[in-house]
């Protein structure tokens, strides 16, 4: 009797133990897409704040083309009538949907400007003025602007 007692209370241990290890497989199957966004989000952000802090860095715009591989060039600038050197021209627009940003990357392999949304022309005054773009000093001079800092207007 004493054993049968025991036996049962092992049984009745082992059937709880199966139930809570159910719980726990449901309660991590359920949470595990979460979870992935939620990496995938933080992935994206950090992305984007290296994106930004790398801007005219060298070969910066291999590093764009690599970490976000759904770029598509939209639109070529051949520079003309700019004071900018042959070697450096033209300036290649490319837009991830993924960041919904446009990534301007220069021939010598330079990012010079990132926007918010999609550009497919030319890049206005009013858009390198716009808290939705940063863009390289360098590039600036295209249209006679020289800024010191807008780094408050700047998502991080």
């Amino acid at each position: 009797m004493k054993n049968w007692i025991i036996v049962n209370r092992i049984a009745i241990i082992c059937a709880i133990l199966i139930i809570v290890a159910s719980a726990l497989v449901y309660s991590y199957s359920i949470l595990e897409p979460v979870l992935a966004a939620k990496r995938a989000d933080i992935k994206k952000k950090r992305d984007i704040a290296e994106t930004y802090t790398q801007l005219h860095a060298f070969e910066s715009g291999s590093r764009i083309k690599s970490r976000y591989p759904d770029v598509e060039l939209v639109y070529t600038d051949d520079g003309h009538g700019v004071p900018f050197p042959e070697t450096i021209v033209p300036f290649e627009y490319y837009y991830s949907a993924t960041a919904d940003k446009t990534f301007g990357i220069c021939a010598i392999n330079k990012s010079i400007f990132i926007c918010e949304g999609k550009i497919d022309h030319v890049i206005t005054q009013k858009e390198m003025l716009s808290s939705k773009c940063r863009v390289a000093q360098a590039y600036l001079v295209r249209e006679g602007l020289m800024i010191d800092s807008r780094e408050d207007k700047f998502p991080q």
